[in-house]
């Protein structure tokens, strides 16, 4: 008897051993939609609290979103909408299907916005937040006037995702700076819109960014915004950043007593390396960098001191008179020097920094070696002969081995990203072109 109540004790503690880890999994199922459903209540709430804030922008022909910063009127906008409202009116489309005009009070260049103010009052204005504390993988969401869905007479659409990245964006795009890149859906007519966090907070302006492989859904920083909003309220023009430090070959060569650049710790001789995660290989780099952004915006700025890496922190002062940063202008490459009365060793093609290291071509001449290798405009140069090219600088050092008849293999990748070696037959020629 005693042997069966054992092995009846056995089975059972074994039984219990095998199921309860099913009941666990079976609960856990039945919890799972309990949580989801509280996550997606969130969402609509969400939805539901910042819809009456934004509206849809229309000028012209151009289609855009905005939302309301205050309640007597005032929206920003995208920077795009400058150009169209110069020659045509401004109507803003409620999402109550009402219609306002609005005028421009205020155009922000450098970070891509514009300040309008709507007729009317008792607007409902959005919380702005605070960018410098998004953080990759929190969740992120557009609000906005997607291909027209206010003025139609629908609703906002509304996109869920996340902070997919924090960077610098440098190409195509209308706007190039810090942006907060999003898998949120940043489609046509939502330029403009709010990128809010989960509490309904805007953290960032949606612009469209352009990347050579893709669209990317991308944000302006609020914090940046914040920085001259004052100055927007007040139709006050934005000024370039005065940083107060000269250089040569990414070299400091003179720091301005006083200067933003000497109150960060930056000094003569510090070479520079990087600002905000980009690498910087020329002067032109820097300008470029740094030539857009506005008087009280930031830059983590990476030196070479001895042998020691320092990251330094700058706040950019309002520019002065001939000491504003300026971006560069495009580079066409020089080509080698041959003395007078020679050729030049020549393949038909100008180059054009496009920053962060990025290499593009910006012109072909017909019937050239280039040409009839097979290259065009917009190509993004990656090698040249066998060697990494990250300015128009590094492919000049390598075009001045090169001699005439001589091929030169250079590694070259569209905007889809598919990548191409072309084999150009080195000629010679009088002139300034590569």
């Amino acid at each position: 008897m005693k042997s069966i109540h054992r092995k009846l004790l056995l089975v059972l503690v074994t039984c219990a051993i095998i199921i309860s880890p099913v009941f666990t999994a079976e609960s856990r199922l039945h919890a799972a939609p309990k949580r989801l459903k509280c996550l997606e209540q969130e969402f609509i709430e969400i939805y539901n609290e910042t819809r009456e804030s934004v509206a849809a922008v229309l000028s012209g022909n151009q289609i855009f979103t905005g939302f309301f910063i205050s309640e007597d009127g005032l929206m920003l906008t995208n920077g795009d909408l400058e150009k169209v409202a110069a020659t045509n009116p401004i109507v803003i489309h409620l999402d109550s299907d009402e219609r306002r005009s609005a005028e421009l009070v205020s155009t922000d260049p450098y970070n891509h916005i514009c300040l309008i103010r709507v007729e009317g009052s008792g607007y409902k204005a959005m919380d702005l937040g605070h960018s410098r504390e998004v953080r990759v993988g929190q969740f992120a969401m557009t609000v906005g006037n997607v291909f027209g869905s206010i003025q139609n007479g629908e609703q906002p659409a509304f996109s869920v995702g996340t902070v997919s990245g924090l960077y610098r964006l440098t190409g195509d795009s209308g706007y190039s700076g810090n942006v907060i890149e999003t898998d949120a859906a940043v489609n046509a007519g939502v330029e403009g819109g709010p990128l809010v966090d989960i509490k309904g907070r805007v953290i960032g302006v949606a612009a469209k960014g352009y990347s050579r492989s893709r669209f990317l859904g991308t944000a302006v920083p609020i914090d940046q915004v914040k920085m001259v909003l004052e100055d927007l309220k007040l139709g006050r023009t934005i000024y370039s950043g005065y940083l107060g430090m000269e250089f040569e070959n990414t070299v400091i060569t003179a720091v301005d007593g006083g200067s933003p650049a000497a109150r960060a710790g930056l000094k003569k001789g510090d070479k520079i390396t990087e600002i905000d995660t980009v690498l910087i290989n020329t002067d032109d780099d820097i300008r470029r960098v740094l030539g857009n952004s506005p008087a009280g915006s930031t830059a983590n700025i990476s030196v070479k001191r001895s042998k020691e890496e320092i990251i330094l922190r700058v706040t950019l002062d309002k520019g002065i008179k001939g000491k504003e940063i300026k971006p560069p202008a495009v580079v066409m490459g020089p080509g080698p020097s041959a003395g007078p009365g020679r050729g030049t060793p020549w393949i038909g093609f100008s180059l054009v920094d496009k920053g962060g290291g990025r290499v593009e071509v910006l012109k072909v001449t017909p019937g050239s070696p280039a040409a009839k290798a097979g290259i065009t405009p917009g190509l993004r140069l990656l090698k040249a002969g066998g060697r990494p090219i990250g300015s128009v600088a590094a492919f000049e050092v390598v075009f001045r081995s090169v001699r005439a008849n001589q091929e030169l293999v250079l590694t070259m990748e569209n905007r889809e990203g598919w990548r191409r070696d072309f084999k150009v037959k080195v000629s010679r020629k009088l002139g300034k072109e590569f």
